[in-house]
């Protein structure tokens, strides 16, 4: 499980606020070094310090961007909170989930379809045979309409399926991008 050091505050007047770092930027690396836990990024600080350098380089991701600035080895004014990124066996998941979606997606689809054509044939077979009889065509036609609808709603499930599948593909973007 990956550990990320996210920023939650950035106190007004510090270095942290004067070159523009942001609530929720995550600590990619201080000087050259990567960062997952607080005490890494203390540790780190203190070393630059003892090192006696004034200026390192502190990187940041914001959404898909990172960021680098140059700062001073001075107080940033930040507080961060580690945070575990659990990503891990979520995708696989949503992967076998949508295949098994989908599938019964497309039946019910395919048994809305078969309703519609069971319809339609009804109607055709009552006209052809002249028989106007007072309830079967009407309820051909409504065996056609709930056809209709259940293809409808079998494509409007399809569509919610589709939109879950684009998160798993962004899950596996974000995943790439923390690896």
């Amino acid at each position: 499980m990956k550990k990320l050091l996210v920023i939650t505050f950035v106190k007004p007047g510090h270095q942290a606020q004067e070159i523009g770092i942001q609530l929720g930027d995550i600590i990619v690396s201080y000087d050259g070094t990567p960062i997952s836990t607080n005490e890494e990024f203390s540790s780190t600080v203190l070393k630059a310090k003892n090192d006696g350098k004034e200026q390192v380089q502190l990187k940041i991701r914001r959404g898909d961007k990172e960021i680098n600035y140059n700062i001073t080895t001075k107080s940033l004014g930040i507080i961060a909170e580690e945070k575990e990124l659990r990503i891990e066996g979520i995708v696989d998941n949503v992967v076998n989930d949508y295949k098994t979606s989908i599938a019964i997606c497309k039946f019910i689809s395919f048994i809305g379809w078969i309703a519609v054509i069971i319809g339609i044939v009804s109607v055709i077979i009552l006209i052809d045979k002249g028989q106007m009889a007072l309830l079967g065509i009407p309820i051909s036609i409504a065996v056609s309409l709930i056809g209709l609808l259940t293809v409808m709603g079998g494509q409007a499930s399809r569509a919610v399926m589709d939109n879950a599948n684009y998160s798993r593909q962004m899950l596996e973007v974000l995943r790439k991008q923390v690896n």
